[in-house]
């Protein structure tokens, strides 16, 4: 098991291997769990602009929609 902290680590690096790997979410800036082949992280909202528009609360961390999976298929070191 390993976490990946985005405070420590380059938050946009983080944000584009989730997206490249399929992440339809606004990720929370807290630890992304990787297990064996699968990563574990926090969703927020829907990626797309109708959901943050439908949102009426501006505070993010105050609305999270829990925990989500994803396969990992491309590997964090493939992405720049």
């Amino acid at each position: 098991m390993m976490y990946l902290h985005p405070e420590r680590v380059d938050t946009a690096r983080i944000d584009r291997w989730l997206k490249r790997n399929g992440c339809r979410h606004h990720v929370a800036l807290e630890p992304v769990v990787i297990k064996g082949g699968w990563v574990e992280y926090t969703a927020l909202c829907r990626r797309d602009r109708k959901s943050i528009q439908r949102m009426t609360v501006v505070d993010f961390e105050a609305v999270p929609l829990g925990r989500k999976r994803l396969r990992i298929r491309i590997p964090l070191s493939a992405v720049a």
